[in-house]
C-alpha cells in the first residue's frame, strides 16, 4: 500500500504509528526536614493516581517542606493536574509546605487552569533558599 499523507491516511481509517510515550518516574531525595521529588516523563490519567499516592506517602513522614520537581516532565494533563490536589490534602493535615520547582510554561499553564496557582508555591527554578525555620 503506498504511503498516503497524514491527512488522507486519517480518513481512511488506517492507524497511525503512535509516538512512543516516556513513562513517568518517581526519584526521591532528602535532607533532614526537606523532601525532594522528582517527577518525569507524562503525568496523564493513566498514571496520576499512582503518583499522587506516593507524594501523600512522602508526606505521612511529616516533612516541614516537600519539593516537587518538575524539570523532566514532558506532559501534564488536567487529570495528571488532580495529583497536586490529593498532595496539597495530606499536605495541609501535617502542616507542610509544598514547593513546584522548574515549572516549564505547559505545566504552569495546566496548574493556573486548575487554579493551583494560588495555592502551590511555584517557581521557574530552583526556588527560593531554605529559610532558617523550614530546616
Amino acid at each position: 500500500m503506498p504511503d498516503l499523507p497524514r491527512s488522507q491516511a486519517l480518513r481512511l481509517g488506517r492507524r497511525l504509528p503512535r509516538r512512543t510515550r516516556r513513562r513517568s518516574q518517581v526519584e526521591r531525595r532528602s535532607a533532614s526536614d526537606r523532601v525532594a521529588v522528582r517527577l518525569s516523563g507524562e503525568i496523564t490519567s493513566a498514571n496520576a493516581a499512582r503518583i499522587g499516592q506516593h507524594l501523600q506517602g512522602e508526606l505521612r513522614s511529616r516533612p516541614a517542606i516537600l519539593e516537587v520537581n518538575l524539570q523532566d516532565v514532558t506532559c501534564l494533563g488536567s487529570d495528571g493536574g488532580v495529583l497536586f490536589f490529593m498532595a496539597l490534602h495530606t499536605a495541609r493535615e501535617h502542616r507542610t509546605r509544598i514547593i513546584v520547582t522548574h515549572v516549564r510554561s505547559q505545566v504552569r499553564q495546566i496548574l493556573s487552569q486548575l487554579g493551583l496557582e494560588r495555592v502551590l508555591d511555584m517557581y521557574e527554578g530552583e526556588g527560593p533558599p531554605p529559610r532558617r525555620d523550614d530546616v
